[in-house]
Formats: structure tokens, sequence, C-alpha cells
């Protein structure tokens, strides 16, 4: 490096420029002028290269076009003394968000970088969650083949949740190594922290308020997340039995207005639900996935100052009145559909005779 650092140096100020390494930071830095370089640090990782980046300019006064010819430059040579596979430069927002965009990309282009997203699917997009950035193959398809190691784990999840569509699993990678994985499965919800170690990876998680560590062959890791899975469900149909999985349940009442401002209005439709599907919280659940795609609202009636919310569902009508401007409670109540027309009747008398007896009471005591 220190030669590298020594010629790069040498061309730059050759343009009136200057790079050069400051140890204190552990930072690079190219500079053209007080107020116009850029600053990185990098790290080896396996076969690649990981360089995140920023700029210290001033939007007015953005990097040249030379200086960033200069920072290519040395990073590939870099990669090719490291002998890596790739390369790949992850810039900071502020660099990307500038009015210099196509400038950007055609001089990293023209250096053979790439934007990293468009190297991979959408899908696979989503699944390492990758930052804007830019690769540099000093290997045909390097990138791909490297990435391939997370091929089998991400079929493996993309399964699992076809079978169980009310899990939720969200895995998260930082400088394209697998960091963490968060997941929601029959009730329980969980982070996991991720360490790559060569061919190993270390596990970090809490079960039952105890900390578990497990190191295992990255090649084992599917193998240990069917077992683990398969466990956790084991585990949870006790407990689910006197306390069901109310996630979806919770995503759906949250859209239907009023119904979620009261908890215990919330948690009496559970158990009318649950009641509906003959206790079987696993089918609610999956039906109350689909019902949020759905454009299910309440009816709302004005009854002089107060209201009733309606909404009907599962051949059932639920009704919640609330009083005032400030529509504090009421009442609540669920009937059948055949019974609806004489309970919200009652509901309006409810409210009505309420306001009207203390109308005739207020005359009473006026003099």
């Amino acid at each position: 490096m220190e030669e590298l650092l020594k010629k790069f140096h040498e061309l730059a100020e050759e343009a009136g420029m200057n790079v050069y390494y400051e140890s204190a930071r552990d930072r690079y830095y190219f500079q053209e002028s007080i107020s116009s370089y850029l600053t990185c640090s990098y790290k080896k990782i396996n076969n690649y290269l990981y360089v995140h980046f920023k700029n210290g300019s001033s939007p007015r006064n953005f990097p040249s076009k030379k200086l960033l010819e200069i920072f290519l430059s040395f990073w590939k040579e870099f990669g090719e003394e490291q002998k890596v596979s790739f390369v790949i430069l992850e810039p900071s927002y502020t660099f990307m968000v500038n009015q210099e965009k196509e400038n950007i990309r055609s001089t990293f282009l023209s250096h053979c970088f790439h934007p990293l997203k468009e190297m991979l699917t959408q899908e696979e997009q989503l699944f390492y969650k990758l930052p804007f950035g830019f690769v540099y193959e000093m290997k045909p398809n390097s990138l791909k083949t490297y990435l391939k190691k997370y091929d089998e784990l991400l079929c493996f999840f993309w399964n699992f949740l076809k079978k169980d569509v009310t899990a939720h699993i969200s895995i998260n990678f930082s400088s394209l190594q697998l960091t963490g994985i968060s997941y929601y499965y029959q009730g329980e919800e969980n982070d996991m922290t991720l360490q790559e170690e060569n061919e190993k990876v270390h596990l970090f998680f809490s079960l039952n308020e105890k900390s578990i560590e497990k190191e295992i062959f990255f090649a084992e890791i599917i193998h240990f997340f069917e077992q683990f899975f398969e466990k956790r469900k084991k585990a949870r149909r006790i407990i689910n039995h006197f306390d069901p999985p109310k996630r979806h349940f919770f995503h759906f009442i949250n859209k239907i207005y009023k119904f979620n401002y009261f908890p215990f209005v919330a948690e009496s439709m559970h158990q009318e639900f649950l009641t509906i599907f003959n206790g079987d919280y696993q089918r609610l659940e999956e039906t109350l996935i689909e019902l949020e795609k759905s454009k299910i609202e309440s009816k709302v009636y004005n009854i002089i100052k107060d209201n009733i919310h309606v909404f009907y569902l599962f051949n059932r009508c639920f009704i919640l009145s609330t009083k005032g401007v400030n529509e504090t409670f009421h009442s609540y109540t669920s009937c059948s559909l055949d019974e609806a027309e004489n309970i919200i009747q009652k509901t309006i008398l409810s409210l009505t005779s309420k306001q009207i007896k203390k109308d005739i009471q207020t005359f009473k005591n006026t003099p």
C-alpha cells in the first residue's frame, strides 16, 4: 500500500492535487482543495474489497472528473495488488444527491465500475438489501459467483414463507456479509446477530431470556434453521393455545377506523373472531392477511353529537358507539346480520334518549 500511495501522491501532485493516508482516523484522502475532496476507508473481506467513501465538498464545489479518475484508478490498482476478485465502492448519500449524477455515472462506467444494483435481479436486490454502489470485477461474474453461497439460504427462506404466510423474515447484510436475521414465527419475534468468519457462522440470540451462542459451518446453516424453526413451532403450541398470535389481527384492525382506538374492544373482537374460526388462530391470521388487502371500511352514523361506527365481517355486524366531539367510548356489541337493524336502532335510541333526558333536565333547571 505504501508504494501505491507514493505513486498516486506523485500523480496527484502533477495535477495540483493530493493523495494521502491519515493513520489517526484510518482514512484515505483524495483532495484537490480544502473544500473539495473524497475520504474513504476500506476492508478486505474474503476475496473482495469493500470501500466506503464520502465527499467533503459543498454541493457547489463537487470533486472534479480528474479527481474521480485518480480515485477510481487507485482502488482498481489496489484491488489488483491484493489479488481480489472484485472491488465495491459504496458512496455516502450526500455524494449521490447532487446535480452531477450523470457525470458521476459516466466517469465510473468509463473505468469499468458498474452500478451494483444493475448486476443483480430485483429479487436479489431485495434479499441482499444492497446500498447504492459500484462494482469493478477483476474476474468476470465474480460478484455473482460470490453471492451464490447465499442462493440456497435465499431459496430456503422463500419456501419457508410460502408454507407459512403469517411468518416474516428480514435478512440484514453489511458489506455483502450476512450480519443479522429477524423473524416473526408462530407469534414469536426475535433477532439474531450473525458474524461470518471464513467457512463458519457465529450466531447470537436470546430465547426465554437466555443468551445463546452457536457456531456452525456455513454449509450447515439451512439444516440449522430447519431444525430451529421446527423446534420453535412445537414450543409455541402451548403458549399460542392460551395467548394466540395477533400480529395480522392488529394489522387488520388498525385499518378499521375507531375500532382500533379502544384496546378492550379489539380484544373482544379477537375473541369473537377466534370463536368463529373454532379456535384455529393460524387460519384466522391467514384470512386476515388477505383481508388486509381489501377495502373494508366502517360505516359512520352521526347522531346529534355522537357517532355509531358499524362494519360487517364473517356474517356478523360489529357496532361501536362513541360520544361527543372527542368520541369517548359509549358502547360496543356485535350481532348476526339478521339482528343488525334492531341492535343499531337500540344503540341510536340509547344515545338519543340520554341526550334528550339531559336537554329536558337542563330546561327544567333554567329559571
